[in-house]
């Protein structure tokens, strides 16, 4: 499941490339209720045509000391950063789709504005 997906009823607030959107929660909401890994992975094109999917370490949660809630919004906002973060450093990576997608988004209130 795509972390920067659609699936999910919940959603949590993230700063991304100066706009304020909403991540949705589905992949945090099932690695909690599975305890399975979330495991970030990327598949970059690069200039020579070579295709490398890359696997990062498991992102960490310990569901036993933390509310659920916290615990979601943490996985959330830590593959968000991840994600903002591959962006701009790659930005040739991003399909077109996700550039529109983003440009679209209308910037969502901060809490307490």
């Amino acid at each position: 499941m795509a972390g920067d997906g659609c699936r999910g009823a919940g959603r949590v607030p993230f700063e991304y490339h100066g706009k304020q959107v909403h991540f949705r929660t589905g992949f945090a909401e099932l690695a909690l209720g599975t305890g399975a890994d979330v495991v970030p992975v990327f598949a970059p094109l690069y200039p020579d045509g070579k295709v490398v999917v890359e696997f990062l370490e498991p992102l960490t949660y310990d569901a036993a000391t933390s509310a659920h809630e916290e615990a979601v919004t943490r996985l959330v906002t830590r593959y968000a950063t991840l994600l903002a973060e591959r962006w701009g450093k790659e930005p040739w990576n991003t399909c077109p789709r996700q550039v529109r997608q983003f440009l679209e988004w209308e910037s969502v209130p901060s809490p307490g504005s």
